[in-house]
């Protein structure tokens, strides 16, 4: 294999892995998002799939598994662009705090004004 198409390989290597680690923090914001307090999406993404949100259904009390999910996406995310964004692509790498904190403050807002 030429050395050209070698780092046309890695090239998208790359970019598949920051496209992974920004889409695993991207469902775990949608999981942990609430757009009234009554309405959160990983809720609803957890009632569709057949499994309870909460640790008590009936009651909506106890543990709320959404906020599990949503911090295992996001952790996830965070890990697979530590390891492999790290080094191959440092200012994305560095960026991607900023990002989660404008989701965050700015993202429960956009949300509001769509539903």
């Amino acid at each position: 294999m030429k050395r050209s198409e070698q780092g046309a390989g890695a090239d998208i290597r790359k970019i598949s892995y920051a496209v992974l680690s920004l889409v695993l923090i991207l469902i775990g914001y949608v999981f942990s998002v609430n757009i009234t307090p009554e309405l959160c999406l990983g809720d609803r993404i957890l009632e569709a799939a057949g499994l309870n949100a909460w640790e008590r259904p009936a009651a909506r009390s106890g543990f709320h598994y959404s906020i599990l999910y949503g911090l295992g996406f996001v952790i996830a995310g965070w890990l697979v662009a530590r390891v492999t964004l790290k080094h191959r692509l440092p200012k994305l790498y560095k960026s991607i705090p900023a990002m989660i904190l404008v989701l965050l403050f700015i993202g429960p807002l956009v949300l509001r004004l769509l539903v």
